[in-house]
């Protein structure tokens, strides 16, 4: 686990730094371990510690949320920390922060972006939204919108390939393997007719950005979610491969952490993307409007108090 540089006073504490201190050892001596790695330039936390301060803070965090529910305050306060793959949180999510934030001024935002599984409650996410099944089973999801699926590639990759006719026609070409990936198959459905492949992936890439970049630069095909590449599309970059055939749709979730009730603040957020994203659409996405799903059916010193 990285070391966190730490502060002994927690912004916003009414306590001394002395008092901080002094509450920290009592803690360190009751635990019978070292929480803080202590010089004269700096305090960092120990692995001890930052482990501590990980378990510690959703229920330092739940105690705020209590308070601020039973004052019956609808300012939202605190840290709503975000998890977003990359073009979705770029071309969907980050673009409504700032009317969310204008209307929650006291609340502060931070985003984590990857394209692949991220572990929610090891990493503090309150919120998350992923593309495509969620094998969590025991965390709350709820389905905010749906993307059509195509296949893409450049217009010189297709003219010096041959452009497929047919989807049987793709086993020629080079496929690319995007985040979500090809080893489930691909389903292709024209009228009454289906077709199921199984592509062999001549490139892997872990990122979407990525993965669309090497489609415009003709390394192959790559299936994805069509608001990832309509600006691709418009410009020419790329073009659809077997247009006239349909892919399935990918669901997009909002996914609360399991075991931990979700924050206001996630709840307030997801209901105004959904909201503003119903008002404002994004061309080619699907708004669904599903409820919640339940698949199942410093710090420090404040914590020693």
């Amino acid at each position: 686990m990285p070391r966190r540089r730490a502060s002994p006073k927690r912004r916003g504490s009414n306590l001394s730094q002395p008092t901080v201190s002094r509450t920290i050892s009592v803690l360190e001596t009751e635990l019978g371990v070292s929480l803080l790695n202590r010089t004269t330039r700096v305090v960092s936390l120990t692995d001890a510690g930052a482990d501590y301060l990980a378990r510690v803070e959703p229920i330092l965090e739940a105690v705020d949320d209590a308070n601020h529910a039973v004052r019956g305050s609808p300012e939202l306060r605190g840290v709503l920390k975000l998890g977003l793959t990359t073009t979705f949180g770029n071309r969907a999510v980050i673009p409504r922060l700032p009317g969310f934030m204008a209307q929650h001024k006291a609340l502060k935002i931070e985003v984590a972006m990857n394209d692949v599984s991220i572990d929610a409650v090891s990493q503090g996410i309150d919120l998350a939204f992923r593309p495509g099944e969620f094998p969590d089973m025991t965390a709350v999801t709820r389905r905010v919108a749906s993307i059509q699926q195509v296949l893409v590639a450049s217009p010189c990759y297709l003219r010096k390939s041959g452009a497929p006719e047919r989807p049987e026609h793709l086993d020629r070409l080079q496929i690319i393997h995007g985040p979500l990936g090809v080893d489930a198959g691909w389903s292709l459905a024209k009228g009454n007719e289906r077709v199921d492949l199984k592509p062999h992936a001549a490139l892997r890439l872990n990122a979407s950005e990525g993965a669309i970049a090497a489609a415009v630069a003709g390394l192959g095909v790559l299936a994805v979610g069509i608001c990832s590449v309509y600006p691709e599309l418009r410009s020419g970059a790329l073009v659809r491969v077997v247009p006239d055939w349909k892919m399935a749709q990918i669901d997009i979730h909002a996914v609360y952490p399991a075991g931990r009730h979700a924050k206001p603040a996630a709840r307030a957020f997801v209901n105004y993307f959904v909201e503003d994203l119903a008002r404002n659409p994004i061309p080619e996405f699907e708004m669904t409007t599903s409820p919640s799903v339940d698949h199942t059916g410093g710090q420090i010193a404040k914590a020693a108090k």
